[in-house]
C-alpha cells in the first residue's frame, strides 16, 4: 500500500480553520472526492503560492496555476454550517462544540483529461484544537490533538467540551442544551430498537450515538446520518425548545432514530449513487416493520409514512425510473420507492407456501452470500431472481430501470402488497 497523503486540520480561531495537505508524492492536481455544490470555492481561500481551487465536470480540484507539480497546499476556511444534500460538513452543538465530516477534505490524484474521481484512500488525518478541547473520533477520545487513518467513507469527529457518557447501555455524546423531553425520548426508545434489530438480524451491535442541537439555525428540522456504527442525530431551530414531544413530533424523532440504527444493522452495506434505493429503501422498510411490531400504539403514524412514500414515489416515477433519480436530484424517491419495494418483498416472503420468511431473513442470506454484490441495482435484482417470484422481480425492475412494463402500474401492485402488511399488523 502506498504511503497515504496527510490531511491536517487545525482550528485557527473560532469558526476559522486551516487544512494542510502534505503529499507522499508530488502531483499536478488533486480532485476532491465529494463535491456537492460550489460552497468549497466560495468558502475556502488558498494560502499556498501558485495553488488554486478550480472546478470541472462537476468536481472541485486544487492545482498549480503554473502547471507544475506540488507537494503541499494550505487552505483557510469557515466552518459555519450551510445546507447541503451530502453529509453535512459542519454541525454545531449549543455549547460551542461541533461535528466535522472528514470526507469533506478527501482529495485524490487526478488522472487523464476528464476530471473524475475514484477516491478510496487511505488518508492520514490529524486534528489540532486549543488546549482542553476534547476530540472524539471512531469511538476514541483525545485531548487537543488526534490522529487516525481514514478510509473512503470518512469519519465524523466531535470537537468541544463534552466527553462520551454511556447511557441506556450505549456510548453517547448528547448536546447538553437539548430539551430534556427529547433526550428522554431518545434514550428510552433506543434500547428497544437496538434489541429489536439484534433479534431479527441475529447480530449484537452497539452503536455510538451523537445528538447535536443548533438553535441558531433559521430553519427548524431534524436530520440524521450514519457512518459505520456511529449514529448522528441533529436538531436545528428554536422550534425544538417549545415542541411538545408527543404525537407526530415523537413519531418523526423515533422514525429517524430507527432509520439510522437500521443502517448500523445493515452490516456495512453501501451502494452506488444510482442504487440508493437498496440501502435507503431497506432501512426505511426495516424501520416500518420494526416500529409497527414494537410500537403498535402509533400504528396510524407509521402507516402515514407509507402513504406519503406512495405519493412521493408515484410523482417521481412520472419523471422517469429510479435509475435516473439521483442525477436529477430526486433523492427522496429512493427512500420512498425503496420502502414500498422492500415492504412488497417482505409480504411475498411471508406468504411463501413452503417456508415463510421475512425481509430480515432475506437480508441476512444476501449479506452472508459472498458471491453476491449488493452495491448496484443489476446485481441486486439478479440475486432476487432465485429468491422471489419472477413476476415480483419484474415489477421491481420496472420501477428501477427502463423496461417494457409500465412503472406506474408496477408501483400500484407493489403498493397493494405493502398495504397487506399493514393489515397484518393491525389485526
Amino acid at each position: 500500500m502506498r504511503t497515504p497523503d496527510e490531511v491536517a486540520l487545525a482550528q485557527v480561531e473560532g469558526s476559522i480553520w486551516a487544512v494542510d495537505y502534505r503529499l507522499s508524492n508530488p502531483a499536478k492536481a488533486l480532485v476532491f472526492a465529494r463535491t456537492d455544490d460550489d460552497s468549497r470555492r466560495q468558502r475556502w481561500r488558498s494560502e499556498s503560492v501558485a495553488i488554486e481551487l478550480a472546478r470541472a465536470s462537476g468536481f472541485d480540484f486544487m492545482r498549480s496555476d503554473t502547471s507544475g507539480a506540488f507537494s503541499s497546499a494550505r487552505f483557510v476556511f469557515s466552518s459555519t454550517p450551510f445546507p447541503t444534500s451530502d453529509f453535512p460538513p459542519y454541525q454545531r452543538f449549543s455549547d460551542g462544540g461541533m461535528l466535522i465530516y472528514s470526507g469533506r477534505f478527501h482529495a485524490c490524484r487526478h488522472h487523464g483529461l476528464v476530471y473524475s474521481v475514484d477516491c478510496k484512500g487511505p488518508w492520514a488525518m490529524s486534528v489540532t484544537a486549543p488546549p482542553g478541547t476534547h476530540i472524539v473520533v471512531n469511538g476514541q477520545v483525545y485531548e487537543s490533538e488526534a490522529r487516525w487513518l481514514d478510509d473512503r467513507w470518512g469519519s465524523r469527529f466531535y470537537i468541544g467540551p463534552l466527553r462520551p457518557v454511556t447511557r441506556s447501555g450505549v456510548p453517547t455524546v448528547i448536546d447538553s442544551g437539548l430539551p430534556d423531553p427529547i433526550t428522554k425520548l431518545l434514550l428510552s426508545k433506543l434500547p428497544d430498537v437496538q434489541a429489536g434489530f439484534s433479534q431479527r438480524l441475529s447480530v449484537d451491535l452497539t452503536p455510538f450515538l451523537f445528538v447535536s442541537y443548533d438553535r441558531s439555525s433559521p430553519v427548524s428540522r431534524i436530520s440524521g446520518n450514519t457512518i459505520r456504527n456511529q449514529v448522528f442525530i441533529h436538531f436545528a431551530g428554536r422550534y425544538w425548545d417549545e415542541a411538545v414531544v408527543e404525537g407526530n413530533d415523537a413519531g418523526e424523532i423515533l422514525w429517524l432514530l430507527t432509520h439510522e440504527l437500521a443502517h448500523v444493522f445493515q452490516l456495512g452495506l453501501e451502494g452506488d449513487e444510482d442504487a440508493r434505493w437498496i440501502h435507503e429503501g431497506s432501512a426505511e422498510a426495516f424501520t416500518y416493520l420494526l416500529l409497527q411490531a414494537q410500537f403498535p400504539e402509533s400504528h396510524g403514524f407509521w402507516e402515514s409514512k407509507r402513504k406519503d412514500a406512495s405519493k412521493i414515489c408515484a410523482e417521481g416515477l412520472s419523471a422517469g425510473p429510479l435509475a435516473t433519480a439521483v442525477g436529477h436530484h430526486r433523492v427522496k424517491e429512493h427512500y420512498a420507492c425503496g420502502l414500498l419495494i422492500f415492504l412488497a418483498i417482505d409480504q411475498s416472503l411471508r406468504h411463501q407456501p413452503a417456508h415463510s420468511q421475512t425481509l430480515f431473513d432475506l437480508w441476512l442470506s444476501l449479506v452472508n452470500d459472498a458471491k453476491i454484490s449488493l452495491t448496484n441495482s443489476r446485481d441486486f435484482l439478479r440475486a432476487l431472481q432465485s429468491r422471489l417470484p419472477a413476476d415480483l422481480v419484474s415489477k421491481i425492475g420496472a420501477i428501477i430501470q427502463e423496461s417494457k412494463e409500465d412503472p406506474a402500474e408496477a408501483l400500484l401492485q407493489l403498493d397493494a402488497m405493502a398495504q397487506n402488511i399493514t393489515l397484518l399488523h393491525s389485526q
